[in-house]
């Protein structure tokens, strides 16, 4: 909030006193109504304007009045088949008194509004009531009705007021497309209040001077602007309810030598945004350093055949393998199963472009920081799982082709093309040695290239499954088919289960503590559906339609309910966590921040950062490296500050950080050496307790 001063409360008070004193504010300020036309046509839309003529030394109000202002108001009385749309307010002047700023207008101003015409040929009349608070060294409200008469008739004729609204028309500030604007926190909040900084991008012929922000309800951007030393704008945001924004629009006021500055509209995009800090500087771009990254792709894709997260997958198909190697499509479906990777891998793509466009930071993995990508993922590992167990089964007859764990349970080619995009799903939360490299190099070049990078790592994905289905001699060594494959389908249950239970705990990060309950019965209900379908409509042959609506009541009514009424999927509410110390293994960690770390290290202390997220497996086998007792011990023993930055759920800080070392996700360990300004050693991406125990001391200089 504010600070609350004399000065302001003195302000405030006189203008509430003052503006129930009986002073004539009708004769300081005049209000005539303006049409650019006296007769339009049906379907016509015509600019009305509010036209303000104010004494010497009066002045009204802008859309933001500033700290003690009040901007007009309209209310429209229009005939049927004429709508107003949104007030155009020209540009005002940014204005002083008694330490507070306002922004406002004096002598005269016209306020545009566009009016729709869609109503019957005839003569009709446009009113309007105004009120507005008009201002000299007191303030006092004013009002009036306004009105205008208009024809609807066969033809446009433009009116005596046309000229005139066309010029303040043009006065209107627009976006200038040459320009792009920057905004930036300056470091983390201090209780409510925020430093903002705002820049033009790139090299421009103009010199930004200042920003008249929009009025918000949430929160409120100062009128006060400062300058640093770069020519960037400060300004401080004050919260007063819900999240700190991630969009301020507002006038961006450009000067230049011998010229009179001008105003254009600019909207400041915050969403990723943190302190405006240099990064270590990037390799330039070389064909020899895009075919090292190409081949770090292929090869990074490949190894993800062999990463935790992906195991259950690797089990379904080397069941599906056994299941059809005596079958002539084998090879087919091999090609099916890689152009399965392939779609997946060109709508991740789609997804990392479209996101780089917002200006949000893509990741990889990203998708496993939506709750309704986690929540339909978990269902469907649930769905193989069962389908695994016998609950229910899926042939390639069955009507419920549609449904999620049908997909990659069914047989043939099909399957195989599900079970290629199954793999893709699973494989995201992973990454590999060079992947992880290959992608941060891919994230920051053009839209083609990053489309080349991720066929690359679809097709080192597919690779081993694809190679094997076109060479039969590797057929031969796996074993024949018997009674044994029954059994094996049931155990091949068991990791899917286990996957689908890690998905559930990564899903509850984004809820509060009552998902735990609602969304276990989700799941139990899912799988009641299952098993009615399974046991009552394709094992028996009587009132298989009552069974069949039953279990389609029991899952998609109950799955609406709970996902709707309880969860509030869409938009879920988490729980807000202390953000305090964790203990994990004896080591204590704390929250991370960038000027957490700055001050560590200018206190001479090293620090170490771990980059983590509970959906990424390698992040969990990296905390077995570095949780360990020789590891502790040698925190303890150099005094090193632990920090943890949790990327479970999305931050556009943590974002920020992982692009400026060219990581496209977690996980990412750092440990800075014991000096103020030092840059840090970026640890590879799988560790081992040596690996951690070597970088602590380089960082001490051991």
């Amino acid at each position: 909030m504010k600070e609350w001063t004399p000065t302001v409360g003195y302000a405030m008070a006189c203008a509430f006193v003052l503006s129930f004193l009986p002073v004539k504010g009708a004769e300081a300020t005049k209000v005539e109504l303006l049409l650019e036309a006296d007769q339009v046509r049906p379907g016509t839309t015509l600019w009305a304007g509010l036209q303000f003529e104010l004494k010497d030394g009066w002045h009204i109000y802008w859309r933001n009045g500033g700290d003690a202002g009040q901007p007009a108001s309209i209310v429209w009385d229009l005939p049927e088949g004429v709508e107003a749309g949104e007030i155009q307010w020209p540009p005002p002047e940014k204005y002083l008194s008694l330490g507070l700023y306002s922004y406002v207008y004096h002598g005269e101003v016209v306020l545009l509004v566009p009016l729709t015409v869609n109503a019957e040929p005839g003569d009709y009349s446009i009113g309007a009531q105004v009120d507005w608070l008009e201002c000299e060294e007191l303030c006092v409200p004013g009002s009036a009705a306004v009105t205008a008469a208009l024809r609807v008739g066969s033809e446009d004729r433009p009116s005596a007021a046309a000229e005139q609204l066309g010029d303040w028309l043009a006065r209107v500030p627009a976006v200038d497309p040459s320009l792009a604007f920057t905004a930036s926190w300056l470091g983390d909040a201090s209780g409510e209040a925020r430093r903002l900084r705002i820049a033009l991008a790139g090299e421009a012929a103009e010199t930004l001077t200042d920003f008249y922000p929009h009025a918000y309800q949430t929160f409120k951007v100062g009128d006060a602007t400062e300058t640093d030393q770069d020519g960037g704008l400060l300004k401080e945001v004050s919260l007063d309810e819900g999240d700190w924004p991630e969009e301020i629009v507002g006038l961006a006021m450009l000067g230049r030598q011998n010229e009179a500055p001008r105003l254009v509209k600019a909207t400041l995009n915050l969403a990723g945004s943190a302190a405006s800090e240099a990064g270590p500087p990037t390799e330039s771009f070389s064909f020899g350093t895009f075919v090292l990254m190409l081949g770090f792709a292929f090869l990074g894709g490949f190894i993800l055949n062999f990463m935790p997260c992906v195991l259950p997958v690797i089990a379904l198909k080397i069941f599906g393998f056994i299941n059809q190697k005596e079958s002539v499509s084998v090879r087919r479906q091999g090609v099916l199963y890689g152009l399965g990777v392939l779609v997946s891998f060109l709508i991740l793509a789609g997804v990392v472009i479209a996101v780089k466009q917002t200006e949000r930071v893509p990741g990889w993995g990203m998708q496993f920081q939506n709750v309704q990508f986690l929540v339909l993922m978990t269902i469907l590992v649930l769905l193989v799982s069962l389908n695994f167990f016998g609950v229910f089964e899926i042939t390639l007859g069955s009507k419920t082709m549609g449904a999620l764990g049908q997909l990659s349970g069914q047989k043939g080619e099909a399957g195989a093309f599900f079970n290629g995009i199954l793999a893709t799903a699973l494989a995201t939360p992973c990454t590999a040695p060079f992947l992880s490299v290959a992608l941060g190099f891919a994230f920051s070049q053009p839209s083609a290239l990053i489309l080349l990078f991720f066929v690359t790592i679809a097709m080192g994905l597919a690779f081993p499954y694809v190679a094997i289905s076109w060479n039969p001699r590797l057929l031969k060594w796996l074993p024949k088919p018997g009674p044994w494959m029954a059994r094996f389908k049931t155990a091949m249950g068991f990791p899917m289960i286990a996957t689908a239970v890690w998905l559930y705990s990564v899903t509850l990060n984004h809820f509060d503590s009552s998902a735990v309950l609602w969304l276990g019965m989700l799941l139990v209900s899912i799988a009641i559906a299952v098993w009615i379908w399974g046991q009552f409509v394709q094992q028996s042959g009587s009132r298989r339609p009552l069974a069949m609506a039953l279990a389609l009541a029991v899952g998609f009514g109950s799955g609406f309910w709970i996902l709707e009424g309880k969860l509030s999927w869409r938009a879920p509410v988490r729980a807000q966590g202390a953000g305090g110390i964790v203990v994990d293994q004896g080591i204590e960690w704390l929250p991370w921040s960038r000027e957490a770390v700055a001050e560590t290290t200018a206190q001479g202390k090293a620090a170490l950062i771990d980059f983590t997220a509970d959906w990424c497996l390698i992040c969990l086998a990296n905390k077995r490296s570095i949780t360990i007792d020789s590891v502790k011990r040698k925190l303890e023993d150099t005094a090193t500050v632990a920090y943890r930055a949790d990327y479970t759920v999305y931050d556009p800080e943590i974002a920020d950080e992982l692009k400026r070392y060219d990581r496209a996700g977690v996980p990412m360990v750092l440990v800075f050496p014991p000096q103020a300004d030092s840059e840090p050693e970026v640890l590879p991406t799988v560790l081992t307790p040596q690996i951690v125990l070597d970088a602590l001391e380089r960082a001490h200089g051991e």
